[in-house]
């Protein structure tokens, strides 16, 4: 009888284990990114991302290059999961024949892709050591535009000099060439590939502000044409801010930590809790970003899951009546814990640590303010990312000469900001305004037809 399975295993795995177990990490800890690296360096490639197995390893492959309906192309002559990931990512396997080595037949999956131009990818399965041929994989790609996923359970070890697919996955189960007793890796010479593959398998969790701040782009938006408007004042006094928002009323402000906005007429104040999170990720410590036992990472987290059920929000396409039931339920429960967590803390006077707690306990009211309405934003990224452009401008130019220069400078860049948000040429928009000279003596109805929102502008001025 043949063994299913029969591992080897010698007293220096045993030691290498035991130095993991007896370390000050259990899961995803240095030791994750030095196999990492060797893994990478062995196959070839630029980049490999280590997962809980195999299974885990192809889910995650697909959902990194398949959109939801894509028809993909895969074998028959292969285990159960490599299907299932393809309906993992909601998309539909479409199966094809095998040729006489037993890996897929690239002239049927060529035919295939004549018939059907709607086809997005292959999933091709080396299988038995041997390696799905990689120039004709190549050549698929390049002739028909389909992205490739290469299953290379069977192959981890095997060569070929071309490179034909987009990833590979690995799987350390014990009855494949090398065990971890389970484990899987996805390989690739794709940075974006692997980017998206590191944000799914830490469940889009990232201590990387430029990763976190682009995916919170679109929170609070209320339905409207957005808005950016550049407004100069020689302080940043209370008096400006109650002079800039006069007339409006019964409604919500979302900004940073900034006490001058606190209490102002007719408006509850929100705050934003992208500042609160950074405040406890500068705490973390060097190297300990992944210790769960550290209170500034535990800090991290709460913030980061709050994070990850606006998004889920965000990505269900909430109505506003909807968001405010869905925060209610779902994040309502972990900002009560937070809070409590939080009481229980003592953290060194004159820590970092101690500057997060503060910050967050001295804004509860108006960080939980955005329970009270869908439209209310979580965070003032929004405000953060337009007010960016100025802020590297000014390292530039240092200053404005004159407070007539500082607001002349303010209306440029409301222009050129508008245009952007608005998705418009900058350059085409700005000669439209010029060529119709907005005025004082304009009515209402005329100043909104040269707003970037309007259909003659935007007939006009898109890109």
């Amino acid at each position: 009888m043949i063994a299913y399975g029969r591992q080897s295993i010698d007293s220096e795995d045993i030691v290498a284990v035991a130095d993991v177990l007896s370390g000050n990490y259990l899961t995803t800890g240095p030791k994750v990114g030095e196999f990492e690296q060797a893994l990478a360096e062995k196959c070839g490639v630029k980049y490999a991302v280590a997962l809980s197995n195999g299974t885990a390893a192809l889910h995650i492959g697909a959902k990194t290059i398949l959109n939801s309906g894509d028809k993909v192309l895969t074998t028959p002559i292969s285990f159960v999961a490599t299907s299932n990931s393809i309906l993992y990512a909601d998309a539909t396997p479409i199966f094809v024949d095998v040729d006489d080595g037993a890996n897929i037949d690239l002239n049927l999956c060529e035919d295939a892709l004549k018939k059907d131009g709607s086809i997005k990818a292959i999933f091709a399965v080396d299988f038995t050591g041997r390696c799905v041929d990689p120039d004709g994989l190549r050549f698929l790609k390049d002739r028909y535009g389909v992205k490739i996923l290469e299953d290379a359970a069977h192959s981890l070890g095997s060569t070929h000099l071309a490179k034909g697919s987009d990833l590979a996955t690995l799987s350390f189960h014990p009855v494949k060439h090398i065990t971890t007793g389970e484990g899987g890796a996805i390989l690739t010479n794709d940075e974006e590939i692997y980017k998206r593959s590191k944000l799914l398998r830490g469940h889009g969790i990232t201590r990387e502000p430029s990763e976190f701040v682009l995916s919170e782009e679109a929170f609070g938006e209320d339905g409207l044409p957005p808005i950016v408007l550049y407004h100069y004042t020689e302080t940043r006094a209370r008096y400006n801010a109650v002079d800039f928002l006069d007339g409006f009323s019964d409604g919500y402000l979302e900004t940073d930590g900034y006490q001058g906005y606190n209490n102002l007429p007719g408006i509850r104040r929100c705050s934003c809790w992208a500042h609160t999170r950074r405040y406890f990720i500068d705490a973390v410590p060097k190297g300990k970003q992944y210790d769960y036992s550290n209170p500034a990472v535990q800090g991290v987290q709460f913030c980061s899951k709050l994070f990850e059920y606006e998004r889920r929000s965000q990505n269900k396409k909430h109505t506003f009546e909807q968001r405010k039931a869905y925060r209610l339920e779902k994040e309502k429960p972990i900002l009560d814990a937070f809070w409590s967590w939080l009481d229980e803390q003592k953290p060194r006077k004159g820590s970092r640590f101690e500057t997060a707690v503060k910050y967050a306990q001295n804004r509860k009211d108006t960080l939980m303010t955005y329970l009270e309405d869908g439209h209310c934003s979580f965070s003032n990224n929004l405000s953060e990312n337009v007010i960016r452009p100025f802020t590297v401008g000014r390292k530039n130019w240092l200053f404005s000469a004159t407070p007539k220069g500082a607001t002349a400078s303010a209306l440029v860049y409301t222009m050129v900001e508008m245009a952007k948000t608005n998705e418009l040429n900058i350059y085409k928009y700005l000669t439209y305004l010029l060529e119709h000279r907005p005025s004082e003596d304009m009515s209402d109805e005329q100043l909104e037809a040269l707003t970037p929102w309007s259909k003659e502008v935007q007939n006009v001025c898109k890109n």
